[in-house]
């Protein structure tokens, strides 16, 4: 495990350098509601490996490599593909601007309004 580090709080000052030295990132999420954090990690150019759980496959789609959760051998070997086989940088922005364009602020503000408005039997 010389080469895992287990950061816990990292400052966002520093985890520009952190996703440019790392060689993948590797999110074991049981559950999670979006899955912000492996798209800043796609956002910075780091290759993401992560669970195949909740919302993740489908927000992250193929940009991302994924493992059960629940399972060691299946860790190791979606974390050995992806050491083995990485994707380039333009793989990774490329899959990233796709996801960009399908998950942004804006696109979640106005989907959220229209929610409100239809809610409040305004229309849209």
């Amino acid at each position: 495990i010389k080469n895992v580090i287990f950061t816990g709080f990292v400052p966002d000052e520093e985890l520009d350098s952190l996703y440019k030295e790392a060689a993948l990132y590797v999110f074991p999420s049981l559950y999670e509601g979006f899955g912000l954090p492996p798209l800043e990690a796609l956002a910075k150019g780091t290759p993401v490996v992560a669970a195949k759980r909740s919302s993740l496959p489908e927000i992250l789609g193929s940009a991302a490599s994924y493992f059960n959760p629940t399972e060691t051998a299946s860790i190791a070997q979606a974390l050995r593909k992806a050491l083995g086989q990485p994707l380039s940088q333009e793989e990774i922005l490329h899959h990233t601007r796709r996801l960009f364009q399908r998950h942004n602020w804006e696109k979640a503000a106005a989907e959220t309004m229209a929610v409100y408005r239809q809610a409040l039997g305004e229309g849209s």
